[in-house]
């Protein structure tokens, strides 16, 4: 492959600077740390998983992406991980505290990828990071008998929340077919295409290729959840375009992960992925520059604003 270091050079050293003592912080528009921002668990994990990658497009430039990977590693494995109940905490204070005890399928989702990535990469440290977490997401986010994955627990692991949701799962997707390159266990893609099958294949088909993000513990939709706090930064009201464009690439990838290893990926996945890819799209053409945040169930914009 070839590599425009043009291009990637400058964007390693933006992201280089988030590095900190305990894992990656927050970035603002001119690079600098907000130091008074958590360092949060799924920003460490994704930071992780995107330098991994870049050592292995191309590590020979100024900017050690494998080191930073890592350091990446070393954190989540660090002070990230808890010693006593197993997991990961959701966010450490600047000093490495956990200030969150709240465990999620979103952010076990990230562990997982980072660690899945970073162990392809050769990153030291990375596979047995990747071992502990599939283990954690097997045991306490993955139901077998739905075919989905829990959203939540109580840091101990004793009380699981009643809510479900599809961002969550929808990384999980992500998540698992990199594992099952990593591991070479097919188990993972398997699930991966549970999940599609369905919050995609039956639920978002039913809904005109809108997908649903809220559920009950039972798995039924609840269209109107978060209708009184539309613009919540992880359970917003509606349907979210930008998840149908998520989606539309992770059922291309799945289908083609699904060739690769030799078996037949079903007829749908590819219509799926288009009807999703379209409905964004046209919920996105109404004169606006790009796509809004979120809509109602007849494309109507919700919250207008479009996020990077």
């Amino acid at each position: 492959m070839t590599v425009d270091r043009a291009l990637l050079e400058p964007l390693l050293a933006f992201a280089a600077g988030a590095r900190l003592d305990h894992g990656f912080g927050h970035l603002d528009r001119d690079g600098t740390v907000d130091g008074g921002r958590a360092l949060e668990l799924w920003i460490n994990a994704r930071m992780t998983y995107v330098f991994a990658l870049a050592s292995m497009l191309d590590d020979a430039g100024p900017v050690p992406a494998l080191e930073l990977a890592r350091h990446g590693v070393d954190a989540l494995a660090g002070p990230f991980e808890d010693p006593v109940h197993g997991g990961w905490w959701s966010a450490l204070d600047p000093t490495g505290v956990p200030t969150q005890d709240t465990k999620s399928c979103y952010d076990h989702a990230f562990v997982v990828l980072a660690s899945a990535t970073a162990a392809v990469a050769g990153v030291p440290g990375a596979d047995d990071l990747l071992e502990r977490a599939l283990a954690v997401h097997e045991q306490r986010f993955w139901d077998d008998a739905r075919g989905l994955c829990v959203e939540s627990w109580s840091g101990d692991w004793s009380i699981a929340e009643d809510y479900r949701g599809a961002n969550g799962c929808m990384h999980t997707v992500e998540a698992y077919l990199v594992a099952a390159d990593a591991t070479g266990d097919p188990v993972w893609r398997g699930r991966a295409l549970r999940i599609a099958e369905h919050l995609v294949g039956r639920v978002a088909r039913a809904h005109d290729w809108r997908l649903v993000e809220h559920f009950d513990a039972s798995w039924r939709p609840l269209p109107e959840h978060h209708r009184d706090r539309p613009a919540d930064p992880f359970r917003p009201y509606g349907a979210t375009p930008g998840h149908g464009l998520e989606w539309a690439r992770l059922l291309v990838s799945l289908r083609a992960a699904l060739e690769r290893a030799g078996e037949e990926p079903p007829a749908w996945l590819l219509g799926a992925a288009v009807g999703l890819f379209d409905r964004a799209a046209a919920d996105a053409d109404e004169g606006r520059t790009g796509f809004p945040y979120t809509t109602d169930w007849t494309g109507a914009p919700v919250v207008d604003q479009r996020f990077h």
